[in-house]
């Protein structure tokens, strides 16, 4: 992983920390309807961001791959197999 796209994930996961921690501070307020003042104040925030953090990996995908840089490709990892070989380990 590189640098820019570590980056835009630190960023990501800061902000939404910053946006849980908001919304539950918001929301001990009002012990009555704690579940529904935490929704509307983590949601609305969340959700952007979310989005937009994966529309810049994307963006950095294709800036990388216009570079010839090859761009991060994901790739599952099973328990049950090996990475080397590819054969079933069971």
């Amino acid at each position: 992983m590189d640098l820019r796209r570590a980056g835009i994930l630190i960023v990501m996961d800061v902000l939404l920390l910053a946006e849980l921690v908001f919304a539950i501070w918001l929301s001990h307020f009002d012990r009555a309807s704690i579940a529904y003042t935490f929704m509307l104040a983590f949601l609305p925030a969340a959700v952007p961001t979310v989005i937009g953090a994966r529309m810049a990996l994307k963006r950095l995908g294709r800036i990388q791959a216009r570079e010839g840089k090859e761009a991060y490709k994901y790739r599952p990892v099973s328990p049950f197999i090996s990475q080397d070989n590819q054969e079933e380990v069971l």
